[in-house]
């Protein structure tokens, strides 16, 4: 089984039907498929519900549970926040794989 993460800004919205296609053939296959975001989500301020109801919504398709980091890097997140190895990384800006904003 491979672990996937796929960014959500400028990499899942450039194409959110072929990325949903890309998902569930993964997924079929038996690997793990996460949507991971630098966006605040895990508050309950005005900003975090609005990126929770948007990401929802949104990927609602893809069928992954969102992770938000908080700002944070997301490889770093990942493992310490949520005990998960990505093995494969598919981002737009792979520096935020690395370093949080």
């Amino acid at each position: 089984m491979i672990t996937y993460a796929m960014d959500y800004d400028r990499t899942y919205t450039m194409d959110p039907e072929g990325h949903d296609a890309m998902i569930a053939l993964l997924k079929s296959r038996g690997h793990r498929v996460y949507i991971v975001t630098q966006r605040s989500g895990n508050g309950h301020d005005s900003v975090c519900l609005e990126n929770r109801k948007e990401l929802a919504e949104a990927t609602a398709n893809a069928n992954c549970r969102v992770i938000f980091t908080e700002g944070a890097a997301k490889e770093w997140h990942m493992l310490r926040k949520e005990g998960i190895k990505v093995d494969i990384w598919i981002d737009d800006d792979l520096r935020s794989v690395s370093r949080g904003k």
